[in-house]
């Protein structure tokens, strides 16, 4: 993989749109990284999962509160350009651990101690918009079909849910509104077309740390990166500087 190079540009060079939206009304610079590398490849020849949202974004510190409130601003508020038109507002979803995931839809849903396949099936139907409980209720009814298993405990049911939502994580198939947005741990090992790296004044480390955390969050871009750091004069020291 071929490092990726970026360039420093004035803010009002930056591409517009939920870039400029997460950074308006902040004292925040920019600049772009632009990726150049083949498409989903590695130079050791291992291939990434592709996960193919409009942007990506991502920070090293979600519980950061200005973060968390410019995100919930571009979330809800419309923006007016110089020449009138209008561009926002942009939806995302924060992104979860697996569990998180798994257990967030768990407590939506009453299920009985143990239960009849058909009762079970009547009350996971109402919630199968999610594809996790859809592909449930199908292991379901191959194990009755194949095993002859008519009822199924709540541990069961439960463990079934968590498979599920793990595996399509794992294959990409998470279900998410608008954008996306993760810590840069998180994103560890995937890679999107576009991302935006928003740098908060509260990420801590050693320069290098700092250095390889923001080289990881740049290099999950195929091919456009946005780094948009908070707070003024910061670009001079680590991880921006030498």
């Amino acid at each position: 993989m071929r490092r990726s190079s970026s360039r420093r540009q004035p803010p009002s060079r930056v591409r517009p749109g939920l870039a400029l939206a997460a950074s308006h009304g902040r004292h925040a610079s920019h600049f772009v990284a632009a990726v150049n590398r083949p498409t989903n490849a590695r130079s050791n020849g291992s291939v990434l999962p592709v996960f193919l949202f409009l942007y990506v974004i991502l920070t090293p510190d979600a519980g950061n509160a200005i973060i968390r409130d410019a995100l919930n601003t571009v979330q809800t508020k419309p923006y007016t350009r110089k020449n009138g038109a209008t561009f926002g507002p942009y939806p995302h979803t924060w992104d979860r651990h697996d569990m998180e995931e798994a257990n967030a839809l768990l407590a939506n849903i009453a299920l009985p101690a143990t239960a009849s396949y058909t009762d079970l099936r009547a009350i996971l139907r109402l919630h199968a918009e999610h594809a996790a409980v859809a592909q449930v209720i199908s292991r379901m009814d191959r194990l009755r079909r194949a095993h002859g298993q008519s009822a199924f405990t709540a541990a069961q049911v439960t463990e079934f849910v968590r498979e599920s939502v793990r595996n399509r994580s794992r294959l990409g198939f998470r279900q998410h509104r608008g954008h996306l947005a993760m810590t840069i741990q998180r994103a560890k090992n995937w890679e999107f077309p576009n991302v935006i790296v928003l740098w908060p004044h509260t990420v801590t480390g050693s320069p290098e740390h700092l250095r390889r955390l923001l080289y990881n969050a740049i290099t999950r871009a195929q091919e456009h990166c946005t780094v948009i750091v908070l707070g003024q004069g910061r670009l001079n020291g680590a991880p921006f500087a030498p």
